[in-house]
């Protein structure tokens, strides 16, 4: 049969033909696919007639569909169903599509096209305007001005950092493979209940290797593990802990200290060559914030209250920890690996609720259509209904037609029809893939199939992946944790911005806008996980679909403090800190042979291999955020975000949720989960993507000249 990549797919939406793609297929694709993208490039290029909107903008959003499509299935692939040969083709094509993309953003006859447009300033409407300006600023700043000589080493460049930068991704999934934690004795693993225990027992046969140890705990790819808010015996939450920490570090087949140094020195000559101070200045001048200076003054308003805050929590854990267990720390205090399980235990005593107990009331699918879908309708007036009929990349492991049946195995992978308030008008496919897997990658994340886009009659195909603990056995139901809900209700709220996209162009479809925006409708989608009514209506009990028979539970859970932890910040300040220096900062990276110098004027030391957790500690010491107690979110022997998509940029989160807080108080005055103001919502932020300043859309919304940090510095109790 023909190769189905080559044609756009026959099904509702373009929906992707899973059931008839094969490796061979995406790489004739990819082959294919980047000679017609040239081809047409050139075309574009060499056209006699002078250029206008038409046939220069208007062609190049039409160009490369092929690849494009291409492209996007086999990234969605690879990070939910990886195979080895999934990955080799990954890294053969890394530095192929780096080289591809060069020659578009360098093409200097294209190039000119693009500026005598944008010079003529032609008459066109808001959104084909803004079109136009992104991509000649785009172009400038990707290095369209260059001469050939600077180019060629701009090429060179991109591709090594293509290479080493997909190789790191790679390592951090394979290393936290690696770093399981096995142990002899059931004894050791105290705290987990049995069907845990069970798992743990089921995984370590699963491993194949006995010699390890009759039980296996996999680590998530965060430094702090779910599983320390649960064992009771002290020596086990260490080992996981040092597991966890010493991953990337602690040399061995993926150890990422000599890839990751050379990667900050490229990244740094890159923005070099290309006139920008530091990398991060470089890939910050599409972003929001602007520019370093600005990012780290951001920054600095937090390091102060953060540190305050989270001496206060210290003090009142290990008072818990010494009233708990006054053996183990009656002549000192908790230690890192300690924190997770006392902090839970105080915050028992504190808002009387234990967040541990909560997972019999939080079946997947209960929290998947009676929370996220109920407050959707509630906010937008918009309706999911699951189909049957698509073929998935996961196929059904049964001949089940139902996802309500009760607690069989069950599916990967689901689809819904997304529907908006006439309940005919079909807005998105939605895939929803619920659970963790050896050949999935860690975390959640909202991706796309197919980006909305009225020039292309393109409607949305959402994914949704979430990585929740998949039952083994028949009769047990799949229960999330109350981490694995505030997770689903964020990267739901993705998944409503690409729903809810309504533009012309595909280069500004919903969600791509700035990285320091994008997770703003996400963190406010996490306003609803507590709200009252939509709380009661999910939070049921797996087997008798009833109600916490103890009442005070909801009003306890919306309690603004509970699961508001200090460390939390702490946490993820260090990292976003550490994520920042080492971009904003050149003299940071060593010269190949480590012998570089840091900058007198930063003060910050030198990374070199050997010596991350030294680095990281003394960098921590000099900004104000060195806890002993409290390590980084991510250790940079797996800080993902900084190895690939998010290299300076970590600080996104916290900025998004200033817009977040804001917007928060916006609703509230405004009468909460209504339709009038998911409207709103859905106007200014969710349908507009970057075909407006998203700025400048949220200051509409919320009907204020600039963000106001204070509404975030009041939630997060800082403003003593």
């Amino acid at each position: 049969m023909s190769n189905p990549l080559l044609e756009p797919s026959p099904l509702e939406f373009g929906f992707p033909q899973f059931d008839l793609l094969t490796d061979e297929y995406f790489v004739e694709a990819f082959q294919l696919g980047m000679k017609e993208s040239m081809d047409e490039l050139n075309r574009i290029a060499t056209v006699p007639e002078a250029p206008t909107f038409e046939n220069t903008f208007v062609a190049l959003e039409k160009r490369g569909q092929v690849l494009r499509r291409a492209r996007t299935i086999f990234d969605n692939l690879v990070a939910v169903q990886s195979t080895p040969e999934r990955e080799k083709i990954r890294t053969e094509f890394a530095t192929k599509f780096a080289a591809h993309d060069d020659e578009v953003r360098l093409n200097p006859e294209l190039f000119q096209r693009i500026k005598q447009v944008y010079e003529a300033k032609l008459s066109l409407d808001p959104e084909s305007q803004r079109l136009v300006k992104e991509y000649y600023e785009d172009c400038v700043r990707e290095g369209a001005n260059l001469n050939s000589e600077k180019k060629t080493e701009l090429k060179e460049l991109n591709s090594r950092l293509a290479e080493l930068e997909t190789t790191l991704e790679q390592w951090v999934v394979k290393g936290r493979g690696e770093a399981t934690v096995y142990f002899d004795n059931k004894e050791d693993l105290d705290g987990l209940d049995d069907t845990e225990v069970s798992e743990a027992e089921q995984l370590a046969k699963e491993k194949g290797d006995n010699t390890k140890g009759r039980y296996a705990i996999e680590l998530v790819n965060t430094t702090l593990q779910p599983v320390l808010a649960k064992l009771k015996v002290r020596a086990s939450r260490k080992k996981v802990f040092d597991s966890s920490i010493a991953r990337g570090i602690s040399g061995g087949e993926y150890d990422v200290q000599e890839i990751f140094t050379e990667v900050l020195r490229l990244r740094h000559a890159k923005a070099e060559l290309l006139g920008f101070k530091s990398y991060s200045d470089y890939n910050l001048s599409d972003e929001t914030a602007g520019n370093a200076d600005a990012v780290m003054n951001f920054l600095k308003k937090f390091v102060e209250p953060a540190a305050r805050n989270v001496q206060r929590e210290i003090a009142k854990v290990n008072e818990v920890a010494k009233k708990l267990d006054p053996d183990q720390f009656g002549n000192g205090g908790i230690e890192a690996w300690d924190y997770e399980y006392y902090i839970n235990k105080m915050s028992s005593q504190e808002y009387d609720i234990d967040l541990n107990k909560l997972p019999p009331y939080l079946e997947v699918h209960q929290v998947m259509h009676e929370g996220l879908f109920y407050a959707a309708k509630k906010l937008y007036d918009i309706t999911f209904k699951p189909r049957f009929d698509l073929p998935l990349y996961r196929q059904p492991a049964s001949d089940k037609k139902s996802s309500d049946e009760q607690f069989s195995i069950p599916n990967d992978v689901e689809t819904y029809d997304v529907f908006d308030k006439d309940g005919t008008t079909k807005l998105a496919i939605m895939i929803v893939d619920y659970y963790a897997r050896p050949d999935k990658n860690g975390g959640a994340w909202m991706t796309l199939y197919n980006g909305q886009s009225r020039l292309l009659n393109q409607k949305p195909i959402i994914g949704l992946q979430l990585n929740v603990s998949k039952p083994k056995t028949e009769g047990v139901p799949a229960l999330m944790s109350w981490d694995d809900v505030e997770t689903a209700f964020h990267e739901f709220g993705h998944g409503l911005h690409g729903i809810f996209s309504d533009v012309n162009y595909l280069r500004f479809t919903s969600p791509h806008v700035p990285r320091d925006f994008v997770e703003y409708p996400s963190q406010v989608n996490e306003i609803w996980i507590t709200d009252r009514d939509i709380l009661s209506n999910y939070l049921k009990h797996y087997q008798t679909k009833q109600a916490p028979e103890d009442v005070s539970i909801i009003d306890k859970l919306t309690n603004d403090n509970v699961g508001r932890f200090a460390y939390m910040t702490m946490e993820y300040l260090q990292s976003t800190m550490l994520d920042f220096v080492l971009h904003a900062y050149p003299r940071t990276c060593a010269a190949a042979d480590h012998t570089c110098q840091a900058a007198s004027s930063t003060d910050f030391d030198v990374l070199v291999p050997g010596k991350f957790l030294e680095w990281e500690n003394n960098t921590l010491k000099k900004v104000g955020l060195y806890v002993p107690q409290i390590h980084p979110r991510y250790h940079l022997g797996y800080f993902t975000h900084t190895f690939a998509g998010y290299s300076s940029l970590y600080y996104a989160y916290l900025w998004s949720e200033v817009l977040d807080a804001h917007t928060a108080n916006w609703i509230k005055e405004n009468g909460g989960c209504n339709v009038r103001n998911g409207d709103a919502f859905r106007k200014h932020i969710l349908s507009a993507g970057n075909s407006r300043d998203p700025v400048q859309q949220f200051l509409k919304l919320v009907g204020a000249s600039e963000p106001d940090v204070n509404h975030l510095l009041k939630r997060k109790h800082m403003l003593d």
